[in-house]
């Protein structure tokens, strides 16, 4: 957390990490964890280095997130609705910056602890770049 990672298109840096029972959202009512469960938002900024991105619902950067017993976390699809993430559509350009964020659901007791991010249009012929993984603590 804090540190930079780095694939061949962008620069990401994950800000902070919370585990909630809820998210207010820009639309609509809040996201609520199922019983059983704890929601976990990932606070990042993404420097756009090549490919333009629609980060928020067309992203080619494919992101995955691991718990404390090693488990892939449920992505939650809601990105259009939660703060400060560019709206659907929005293409960040190479040379913007702005802010990223992304929910997952995990099972409660458990902690996130990385995640990985994957180019699936590295060199825009839709060929598959490098994992990158980084600690979520």
């Amino acid at each position: 957390m804090g540190s930079p990672i780095v694939g061949e298109n962008y620069s990401l840096v994950i800000n902070s990490v919370d585990i909630v029972d809820q998210l207010e959202t820009t639309s609509g009512g809040p996201i609520v964890a199922d019983p059983g469960t704890q929601l976990v938002l990932i606070h990042s900024t993404i420097s756009i280095t090549g490919n333009a991105q629609d980060l928020t619902c067309g992203s080619t950067l494919f992101k995955l997130a691991f718990d404390s017993n090693g488990s892939k976390m449920a992505d939650v699809f809601e990105g259009p609705r939660i703060p400060g993430n560019p709206q659907c559509n929005f293409k960040t350009s190479a040379g913007e910056t702005v802010a990223w964020n992304f929910a997952y659901k995990i099972a409660t007791g458990r902690t996130p602890v990385s995640m990985s991010i994957s180019d699936t249009n590295v060199d825009g012929a839709y060929n598959w770049g490098e994992e990158v993984v980084a600690a979520l603590h």
